[in-house]
């Protein structure tokens, strides 16, 4: 193998190996920022149903509009983290501005909106639920990469057995010149100038 074919497979090396650590680093925090936005989510939506559920039964520990407050607030930033050009959250969202309609139209009597609640839950977990397998299975970029690996990889091999064997290289292999073998060392045959 000469220093030129070497050079050519390091470099190569290097290269697949920098996009790999790129792509995969990537998709890893996106996935950590992904979490991070689930866990963000169901803490929101928990405080809110439980914030729902107080103040529709009228037991609240401290006072009515501090419960009413953290409704609005946890309901503020779920609307907030909603995508506005793909609303995957429309039907949770149009649950909770009904539950939370309900919740002013009746002030001072206790009403029944479990069902209500239970329904946002339910569809916030399947919501959740994709979030979810979107972190357990990568990013798309991590998916194409692991299914790109074996041909990348394949023509790595390739490269490589070509570096060190030319002669099975089937493309810009040049025939071996004349080599005659002296004490010394080699050295070429010159072919002696035309008349």
């Amino acid at each position: 193998m000469d220093g030129g074919s070497g050079l050519t497979v390091a470099v190569i090396i290097t290269a697949i190996i920098g996009i790999f650590t790129l792509i995969i680093n990537r998709g890893m925090k996106v996935s950590e920022f992904r979490q991070a936005w689930i866990n963000d989510q169901r803490a929101d939506l928990a405080k809110w149903g439980a914030a729902a559920l107080t103040l529709a039964r009228q037991n609240s520990s401290v006072t009515r509009a501090a419960d009413f407050t953290t409704l609005q607030e946890t309901a503020y930033r779920i609307r907030l983290r909603e995508n506005p050009t793909k609303p995957e959250w429309a039907d949770v969202l149009t649950k909770m501005d009904s539950v939370r309609t309900n919740l002013i139209d009746n002030p001072t009597t206790a009403i029944e909106i479990f069902p209500d609640v239970k329904a946002i839950a339910d569809d916030a977990q399947v919501r959740l639920k994709r979030d979810w397998n979107k972190v357990r299975n990568g990013e798309v970029g991590y998916k194409v990469l692991c299914f790109l690996f074996p041909a990348l990889f394949g023509v790595l091999l390739v490269m490589t057995v070509w570096a060190f064997r030319p002669d099975l290289n089937p493309f810009g292999h040049e025939p071996a010149k004349p080599v005659e073998q002296h004490l010394t060392g080699s050295v070429r045959l010159i072919e002696p100038e035309k008349p």
